[in-house]
Protein backbone atom coordinates (compact mmCIF):
# COMPACT_ATOMS: atom_id res chain seq x y z
CA UNK A 1 0.00 0.00 0.00
CA UNK A 2 1.58 3.43 -0.62
CA UNK A 3 0.31 5.98 2.03
CA UNK A 4 1.19 9.73 2.07
CA UNK A 5 1.02 11.86 4.88
CA UNK A 6 0.35 15.99 4.61
CA UNK A 7 1.22 18.40 7.34
CA UNK A 8 0.61 21.92 6.27
CA UNK A 9 2.58 23.22 9.15
CA UNK A 10 5.11 20.58 10.29
CA UNK A 11 5.71 21.83 13.61
CA UNK A 12 6.49 19.95 17.38
CA UNK A 13 2.49 19.54 17.98
CA UNK A 14 0.62 16.24 18.88
CA UNK A 15 -0.73 16.32 15.25
CA UNK A 16 2.58 16.32 13.41
CA UNK A 17 3.61 13.89 15.76
CA UNK A 18 0.81 11.40 15.28
CA UNK A 19 1.72 11.27 11.48
CA UNK A 20 5.47 10.43 11.77
CA UNK A 21 4.18 7.72 14.51
CA UNK A 22 2.13 5.89 12.07
CA UNK A 23 4.53 6.92 8.94
CA UNK A 24 7.10 4.74 11.09
CA UNK A 25 4.62 1.70 12.14
CA UNK A 26 3.10 1.93 8.43
CA UNK A 27 6.94 1.74 7.15
CA UNK A 28 7.50 -1.37 9.40
CA UNK A 29 5.05 -3.20 8.21
CA UNK A 30 5.97 -3.26 4.91
CA UNK A 31 4.23 -0.34 3.35
CA UNK A 32 5.61 2.08 1.10
CA UNK A 33 5.35 5.71 2.75
CA UNK A 34 5.92 9.66 1.84
CA UNK A 35 5.29 12.98 3.32
CA UNK A 36 3.98 16.39 1.42
CA UNK A 37 4.64 19.35 3.43
CA UNK A 38 3.95 22.89 3.60
CA UNK A 39 7.32 23.89 4.68
CA UNK A 40 11.06 22.85 4.34
CA UNK A 41 11.98 23.72 8.00
CA UNK A 42 10.20 23.10 11.06
CA UNK A 43 10.82 20.19 14.25
CA UNK A 44 8.36 17.65 11.54
CA UNK A 45 10.73 18.71 8.83
CA UNK A 46 13.87 17.03 11.11
CA UNK A 47 11.81 14.02 11.82
CA UNK A 48 10.75 13.04 8.56
CA UNK A 49 14.81 13.53 6.97
CA UNK A 50 16.02 11.62 10.29
CA UNK A 51 13.49 8.69 9.69
CA UNK A 52 14.75 8.92 5.81
CA UNK A 53 11.34 9.12 4.67
CA UNK A 54 10.98 10.89 1.03
CA UNK A 55 8.99 13.95 1.23
CA UNK A 56 7.59 16.91 -1.30
CA UNK A 57 7.23 20.27 -0.53
CA UNK A 58 4.24 21.92 -2.11
CA UNK A 59 3.58 25.76 -0.38
CA UNK A 60 0.02 25.33 1.94
CA UNK A 61 -0.31 28.71 3.47
CA UNK A 62 -2.13 30.84 1.07
CA UNK A 63 -5.56 30.39 2.33
CA UNK A 64 -6.66 33.68 0.53
CA UNK A 65 -5.00 34.09 -2.64
CA UNK A 66 -7.23 31.23 -4.72
CA UNK A 67 -4.42 31.37 -7.61
CA UNK A 68 -2.08 30.30 -5.51
CA UNK A 69 -4.05 27.48 -3.58
CA UNK A 70 -5.03 26.45 -6.96
CA UNK A 71 -1.69 26.41 -7.96
CA UNK A 72 -0.96 24.28 -5.15
CA UNK A 73 -3.97 21.75 -5.78
CA UNK A 74 -2.67 21.39 -8.80
CA UNK A 75 1.03 20.62 -7.94
CA UNK A 76 -0.51 17.81 -5.45
CA UNK A 77 -2.56 16.63 -8.35
CA UNK A 78 0.65 15.99 -10.45
CA UNK A 79 2.24 14.70 -7.64
CA UNK A 80 -0.76 11.70 -7.16
CA UNK A 81 -1.07 10.85 -10.38
CA UNK A 82 2.57 10.19 -10.92
CA UNK A 83 2.85 8.25 -7.16
CA UNK A 84 -0.71 6.81 -7.15
CA UNK A 85 -1.28 6.74 -3.39
CA UNK A 86 -3.58 4.72 -2.07
CA UNK A 87 -4.42 6.91 0.66
CA UNK A 88 -3.79 10.08 1.64
CA UNK A 89 -3.71 10.67 5.32
CA UNK A 90 -4.72 14.28 6.33
CA UNK A 91 -4.51 16.29 9.86
CA UNK A 92 -5.71 19.57 9.52
CA UNK A 93 -8.37 21.33 7.23
CA UNK A 94 -5.98 22.88 5.27
CA UNK A 95 -4.48 19.74 3.88
CA UNK A 96 -7.76 18.27 3.36
CA UNK A 97 -8.94 21.11 1.31
CA UNK A 98 -6.11 21.07 -0.69
CA UNK A 99 -6.19 16.94 -1.50
CA UNK A 100 -10.33 17.73 -1.66
CA UNK A 101 -9.61 20.30 -4.57
CA UNK A 102 -6.77 17.91 -5.91
CA UNK A 103 -9.35 15.13 -6.00
CA UNK A 104 -11.74 17.75 -7.73
CA UNK A 105 -9.05 18.46 -10.63
CA UNK A 106 -9.31 14.78 -11.25
CA UNK A 107 -6.80 13.43 -8.93
CA UNK A 108 -7.39 9.64 -7.81
CA UNK A 109 -6.91 8.52 -4.15
CA UNK A 110 -8.87 7.97 -1.21
CA UNK A 111 -8.68 10.65 1.61
CA UNK A 112 -8.46 10.15 5.30
CA UNK A 113 -8.96 13.27 7.88
CA UNK A 114 -8.00 12.50 11.64
CA UNK A 115 -9.30 15.45 14.17
CA UNK A 116 -7.23 16.67 16.59
CA UNK A 117 -8.40 19.57 17.34
CA UNK A 118 -12.61 20.42 18.23
CA UNK A 119 -13.02 24.42 16.43
CA UNK A 120 -12.96 23.25 13.13
CA UNK A 121 -16.38 22.38 11.30
CA UNK A 122 -18.95 24.13 13.50
CA UNK A 123 -21.77 25.79 12.37
CA UNK A 124 -19.98 28.07 10.01
CA UNK A 125 -19.10 25.67 7.64
CA UNK A 126 -22.23 23.77 7.25
CA UNK A 127 -22.63 25.27 3.51
CA UNK A 128 -19.73 23.37 2.33
CA UNK A 129 -20.28 20.29 4.49
CA UNK A 130 -21.15 18.17 1.60
CA UNK A 131 -17.86 19.20 0.00
CA UNK A 132 -15.83 17.59 2.53
CA UNK A 133 -18.41 14.25 3.01
CA UNK A 134 -18.00 13.78 -1.16
CA UNK A 135 -14.41 13.88 -1.20
CA UNK A 136 -13.37 12.54 2.20
CA UNK A 137 -13.52 8.81 2.02
CA UNK A 138 -13.13 8.24 6.21
CA UNK A 139 -13.15 10.21 8.86
CA UNK A 140 -10.83 9.48 12.31
CA UNK A 141 -12.24 10.66 15.37
CA UNK A 142 -9.80 9.95 18.42
CA UNK A 143 -12.40 9.25 21.22
CA UNK A 144 -16.44 8.88 21.34
CA UNK A 145 -16.73 12.56 22.52
CA UNK A 146 -14.58 14.00 18.98
CA UNK A 147 -17.05 11.59 17.06
CA UNK A 148 -20.35 12.99 18.99
CA UNK A 149 -18.33 16.88 18.27
CA UNK A 150 -18.40 15.75 14.65
CA UNK A 151 -21.89 14.54 14.40
CA UNK A 152 -23.77 17.40 16.03
CA UNK A 153 -21.82 19.32 13.47
CA UNK A 154 -22.81 17.73 10.21
CA UNK A 155 -20.83 14.80 10.16
CA UNK A 156 -22.57 11.34 10.87
CA UNK A 157 -21.44 9.04 8.08
CA UNK A 158 -17.78 7.41 7.67
CA UNK A 159 -16.83 8.51 10.97
CA UNK A 160 -14.29 5.57 12.96
CA UNK A 161 -12.97 6.18 16.46
CA UNK A 162 -9.43 5.16 16.53
CA UNK A 163 -7.37 5.68 19.81
CA UNK A 164 -4.51 8.10 19.63
CA UNK A 165 -1.54 5.82 20.88
CA UNK A 166 2.02 6.64 21.44
CA UNK A 167 5.51 4.85 22.07
CA UNK A 168 6.06 4.42 25.78
CA UNK A 169 8.62 6.40 27.05
CA UNK A 170 11.01 4.80 29.44
CA UNK A 171 12.42 6.33 32.92
CA UNK A 172 14.30 4.83 35.75
CA UNK A 173 13.05 6.72 38.31
CA UNK A 174 10.88 10.24 38.89
CA UNK A 175 11.77 12.81 41.04
CA UNK A 176 8.75 14.11 43.40
CA UNK A 177 7.10 17.38 42.18
CA UNK A 178 4.81 18.79 38.92
CA UNK A 179 5.35 18.50 35.20
CA UNK A 180 3.61 20.13 32.47
CA UNK A 181 4.38 19.73 28.79
CA UNK A 182 2.76 21.50 25.37
CA UNK A 183 2.74 24.50 23.65
CA UNK A 184 2.95 27.73 26.12
CA UNK A 185 0.23 29.47 24.60
CA UNK A 186 -3.49 30.90 26.57
CA UNK A 187 -5.86 27.81 25.63
CA UNK A 188 -3.35 25.33 27.65
CA UNK A 189 -3.67 27.85 31.02
CA UNK A 190 0.08 27.19 32.18
CA UNK A 191 0.89 31.32 32.70
CA UNK A 192 -2.99 31.57 34.50
CA UNK A 193 -1.75 28.33 36.58
CA UNK A 194 1.74 29.55 37.22
CA UNK A 195 0.79 33.24 38.26
CA UNK A 196 -2.27 32.28 40.47
CA UNK A 197 0.04 29.57 42.04
CA UNK A 198 3.42 31.77 42.48
CA UNK A 199 3.23 31.33 46.32
CA UNK A 200 3.06 27.53 46.20
CA UNK A 201 5.31 27.42 43.27
CA UNK A 202 8.25 28.96 45.51
CA UNK A 203 8.29 25.66 47.38
CA UNK A 204 6.82 23.40 44.74
CA UNK A 205 8.99 22.26 42.31
CA UNK A 206 7.78 22.76 38.46
CA UNK A 207 8.49 21.52 35.52
CA UNK A 208 7.86 23.29 32.10
CA UNK A 209 8.48 21.87 28.44
CA UNK A 210 7.45 23.55 25.31
CA UNK A 211 7.43 26.92 23.74
CA UNK A 212 4.94 29.14 22.87
CA UNK A 213 3.84 33.38 22.70
CA UNK A 214 3.48 33.10 26.83
CA UNK A 215 7.25 31.48 27.00
CA UNK A 216 8.90 35.64 27.68
CA UNK A 217 5.88 36.31 30.21
CA UNK A 218 6.10 33.31 32.07
CA UNK A 219 9.97 33.40 32.17
CA UNK A 220 9.54 36.94 33.54
CA UNK A 221 7.53 35.70 36.52
CA UNK A 222 9.82 32.69 37.60
CA UNK A 223 13.13 34.76 37.76
CA UNK A 224 11.12 38.11 39.46
CA UNK A 225 9.32 35.65 42.09
CA UNK A 226 12.37 33.34 42.36
CA UNK A 227 9.91 30.47 41.58
CA UNK A 228 11.34 26.96 41.94
CA UNK A 229 9.76 26.48 37.82
CA UNK A 230 12.14 25.34 35.06
CA UNK A 231 11.32 26.70 31.95
CA UNK A 232 13.52 23.82 29.25
CA UNK A 233 11.43 25.24 25.66
CA UNK A 234 11.68 22.31 23.65
CA UNK A 235 11.91 18.98 24.88
CA UNK A 236 14.03 16.46 22.53
CA UNK A 237 14.39 13.78 25.16
CA UNK A 238 11.08 12.58 26.50
CA UNK A 239 12.74 9.70 28.28
CA UNK A 240 14.64 12.33 30.90
CA UNK A 241 12.32 14.99 30.56
CA UNK A 242 9.07 12.74 32.28
CA UNK A 243 11.79 11.62 34.64
CA UNK A 244 12.00 14.88 36.42
CA UNK A 245 8.31 14.69 37.78
CA UNK A 246 5.71 12.53 39.09
CA UNK A 247 2.49 14.23 38.20
CA UNK A 248 1.71 15.80 35.01
CA UNK A 249 -0.40 18.99 35.31
CA UNK A 250 -3.01 19.86 32.32
CA UNK A 251 -4.56 23.35 33.09
CA UNK A 252 -6.54 23.33 29.34
CA UNK A 253 -9.47 25.31 29.20
CA UNK A 254 -9.76 22.71 25.94
CA UNK A 255 -8.28 19.46 24.65
CA UNK A 256 -9.30 16.66 21.85
CA UNK A 257 -6.78 13.68 23.07
CA UNK A 258 -3.54 15.03 24.07
CA UNK A 259 -1.02 12.81 23.08
CA UNK A 260 1.28 14.17 26.58
CA UNK A 261 -1.69 12.51 28.49
CA UNK A 262 -1.49 9.08 26.85
CA UNK A 263 3.01 9.58 27.28
CA UNK A 264 2.42 10.10 31.09
CA UNK A 265 0.27 7.14 31.42
CA UNK A 266 3.11 5.17 29.63
CA UNK A 267 5.66 4.97 32.84
CA UNK A 268 2.49 5.03 35.43
CA UNK A 269 2.60 8.99 36.11
CA UNK A 270 -1.02 10.32 36.65
CA UNK A 271 -2.71 13.25 35.58
CA UNK A 272 -4.39 16.13 37.07
CA UNK A 273 -6.65 18.45 35.17
CA UNK A 274 -9.57 20.68 34.07
CA UNK A 275 -13.05 18.53 34.23
CA UNK A 276 -13.44 18.82 30.43
CA UNK A 277 -15.45 16.42 28.56
CA UNK A 278 -12.99 15.69 26.48
CA UNK A 279 -10.82 14.11 29.37
CA UNK A 280 -13.77 12.35 31.28
CA UNK A 281 -13.72 9.26 29.41
CA UNK A 282 -9.50 8.88 29.52
CA UNK A 283 -9.06 10.24 33.13
CA UNK A 284 -10.80 8.78 35.35
CA UNK A 285 -10.71 9.44 38.90
CA UNK A 286 -8.36 6.75 38.98
CA UNK A 287 -5.28 7.26 37.02
CA UNK A 288 -6.01 10.81 37.54
CA UNK A 289 -8.03 13.44 38.70
CA UNK A 290 -9.89 15.64 37.12
CA UNK A 291 -11.23 19.17 38.97
CA UNK A 292 -13.45 22.23 38.62
CA UNK A 293 -12.56 24.12 35.24
CA UNK A 294 -10.70 27.36 35.53
CA UNK A 295 -9.80 26.50 39.78
CA UNK A 296 -6.00 26.73 38.88
CA UNK A 297 -5.40 27.12 42.65
CA UNK A 298 -7.61 23.95 43.32
CA UNK A 299 -5.60 21.95 40.61
CA UNK A 300 -1.97 22.97 41.80
CA UNK A 301 -2.69 21.34 45.36
CA UNK A 302 -4.54 18.62 44.11
CA UNK A 303 -1.53 17.78 42.08
CA UNK A 304 0.68 18.63 45.07
CA UNK A 305 -1.03 16.44 47.21
CA UNK A 306 -1.24 13.58 44.87
CA UNK A 307 2.80 13.88 44.33
CA UNK A 308 3.17 13.10 47.90
CA UNK A 309 0.36 10.80 48.76
CA UNK A 310 0.22 7.14 50.19
CA UNK A 311 -1.97 6.07 47.60
CA UNK A 312 0.29 7.36 44.29
CA UNK A 313 0.95 3.40 43.45
CA UNK A 314 -2.35 2.93 43.26
CA UNK A 315 -2.93 5.73 40.69
CA UNK A 316 0.61 5.41 39.31
CA UNK A 317 -0.46 1.50 38.15
CA UNK A 318 -4.17 2.32 37.13
CA UNK A 319 -2.29 5.29 34.90
CA UNK A 320 -0.24 2.42 33.14
CA UNK A 321 -2.99 0.03 32.93
CA UNK A 322 -5.22 2.85 30.67
CA UNK A 323 -2.38 3.08 28.58
CA UNK A 324 -1.36 -1.10 27.58
CA UNK A 325 -5.34 -1.97 27.61
CA UNK A 326 -5.96 1.34 25.15
CA UNK A 327 -3.54 3.57 23.51
CA UNK A 328 -0.40 1.83 22.22
CA UNK A 329 1.18 2.22 19.45
CA UNK A 330 1.05 -0.85 18.22
CA UNK A 331 -2.86 -0.70 18.56
CA UNK A 332 -3.60 2.90 17.05
CA UNK A 333 -1.53 1.36 14.02
CA UNK A 334 -3.52 -1.86 13.99
CA UNK A 335 -6.81 -0.08 13.88
CA UNK A 336 -5.78 2.65 11.34
CA UNK A 337 -4.27 0.17 9.10
CA UNK A 338 -7.55 -1.66 9.05
CA UNK A 339 -9.51 1.27 8.46
CA UNK A 340 -6.97 1.92 5.20
CA UNK A 341 -7.93 -1.42 4.15
CA UNK A 342 -11.65 -1.11 4.58
CA UNK A 343 -11.78 2.04 2.62
CA UNK A 344 -9.53 0.85 -0.60
CA UNK A 345 -12.07 -2.22 -0.76
CA UNK A 346 -14.88 -0.14 -0.55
Amino acid sequence: MKIVYIEANPGNGGAEEYAVNLALEARDAGHDVCFVLGDATGAMVEKVREANFDMLIIPMKSSFNLFKVLGSAWKLKRFIDDYKPDIIHAQMLREQSLVILAKMLGAKTRLVRSFHRLDQFNGKMRPLMWVYRRYTDAFIATSEYVKGYLAENGLKKNVFVVHNGVPAVVVTAKKKGLGFLGRLAPEKGIKDFVLVNSKLFADEPLTIGGDGPDMNELGTVVSQKRLKTKLLGQISDKNAFFGLFNVLVLPSSTEALPLVVLEAFSIGTPVVAFDIPPLRGLIDGENGILVKPGDYKLLAETAVQLSGSKEYGIYSDNARATYLHGYTLEKMWFDTERLYDKIRAA
